[in-house]
């Protein structure tokens, strides 16, 4: 959505990433760009599944990162925004990181907290530091960030959602596997099973609402 959405203003982008697929791989050209919905889409190999480490994509970065007036990097403590920024950095490229929620309390005492601990003093904090702006999605993403102590201006910008598209994806496929929700007034949940994500209050909630207008609907998708 971020890149049709740029493209339909008329910028120039390109999506640089790796074939990564969890514990697969995605059928894709590698290192061929791919024109899709006005913007162009490079894949590189993966060489390492832990962190998704590339050095195809760092050495194509690392030549071609001049040629942009802009990075915008994904996520922390994985390979291609660290690289992405520091490449980015080391010429003079303006980037922006935006974190998904990765530095929330929750997120950094996870799993593997120590090393990620580590991590963050060394290697992401400093990048975070020099960026343009560091891009949150919440008021109290931007609150625990500051504690945090990035010097960067943090930016609250609500990730936007092309309701086109999600109104096609629940016309051709989920009512077709789930026709009992045609017709009726559906909220989905979408991401993972897990307690952060408030589901414990969700599914009373909806079930005490369900009991005044019986005709609403739940779905769940995810995993976890």
């Amino acid at each position: 959505d971020i890149c049709r959405g740029l493209a339909q203003t008329g910028v120039e982008v390109t999506l640089a990433t790796t074939d990564d697929n969890g514990m697969g791989r995605l059928n894709v050209p590698l290192g061929k760009p791919i024109s899709q919905d006005g913007y162009t889409i490079l894949y590189f190999p993966r060489f390492v599944r832990l962190y998704g480490i590339s050095w195809s994509l760092a050495l194509w970065l690392w030549q071609h990162v001049r040629e942009y007036d802009f990075i915008h990097a994904h996520a922390v403590f994985s390979f291609a925004p660290l690289v992405a920024t520091f490449i980015a950095k080391r010429q003079g490229i303006s980037y922006t990181i935006t974190l998904h929620g990765i530095l929330l309390s929750w997120g950094l005492h996870a799993r593997r907290a120590r090393a990620k601990q580590i991590s963050f003093r060394l290697l992401e904090r400093p990048l975070l530091n020099r960026a343009a702006f560091v891009h949150v999605t919440s008021n109290r993403e931007a609150h625990e960030l500051r504690n945090l102590e990035i010097r960067s201006q943090i930016e609250v910008i609500y990730l936007g959602i092309d309701m086109r598209y999600f109104a096609k994806v629940l016309s051709d496929n989920f009512i077709d596997y789930n026709p009992r929700f045609e017709n009726q007034i559906t909220f989905l949940f979408m991401g993972r099973f897990d307690p952060i994500k408030g589901l414990d209050l969700l599914l009373p909630a909806f079930a005490r609402a369900q009991q005044k207008a019986p005709h609403i609907m739940l779905a769940l998708a995810g995993d976890g």
